[in-house]
């Protein structure tokens, strides 16, 4: 916890996250069995400063190998795998994920937006209805739903689900695009 502190405060104050790779490449030196440090350098791997997603992958891989229980571990392993393509892999994460945590909204939020993106529409309405149902304030959870919902023809629930993201996230702009394309529709 301590090292997790000095990396948020290296990037605090420098405004940057190299500092924070800076010291997690440390930690991790001096105690490479330290799971939640590499999720940590993955994290800030995959921003977009850095943008290493091939590294993050590779910190993810070792942080699940290290802690094979770690549900949050599993769920950024997923969303890294479906950044490099390797979506099927990614929904396998994201599966243990959710079976490790079922009460996470996040979690089926998440696994609805990869079955949304492998073409399960249904099976992704099912997951975004669950992890709203848990989490009714994730904005992305609105969005990725009402896109599955336009993708089935369903444009004025689309265009609530779209109204109810964009009350709770205004600047993600994803969610006009999609209403647009719902009400072109109705």
């Amino acid at each position: 916890r301590f090292a997790t502190g000095r990396c948020a405060a290296g990037a605090v104050r420098s405004r940057s996250l190299r500092p924070v790779l800076r010291g997690a490449d440390r930690f991790l030196r001096a105690h490479p069995k330290a799971y939640w440090m590499y999720a940590l350098r993955a994290d800030c791997r995959r921003s977009p400063e850095i943008n290493d997603f091939s590294a993050a992958l590779r910190d993810l891989e070792k942080a699940v190998a290290l802690n094979p229980v770690c549900s949050w571990a599993w769920a950024y392993l997923s969303r890294a795998r479906m950044v490099s393509g390797a979506r099927l892999k990614a929904l396998e994460a994201i599966d243990r994920a959710v079976a490790m945590s079922p009460e996470c909204g996040w979690f089926h939020i998440w696994r609805g937006e990869l079955l949304r993106r492998l073409g399960q529409t249904r099976e992704a309405i099912d997951d975004f209805d669950r992890g709203l149902s848990l989490d009714p304030n994730y904005e992305l959870g609105y969005a990725w739903r009402g896109g599955a919902k336009r993708v089935l023809g369903l444009a004025k629930e689309a265009i609530d689900d779209f109204n109810m993201a964009a009350a709770l996230d205004p600047s993600y702009a994803w969610t006009f695009h999609e209403r647009s394309l719902a009400g072109k529709a109705l």
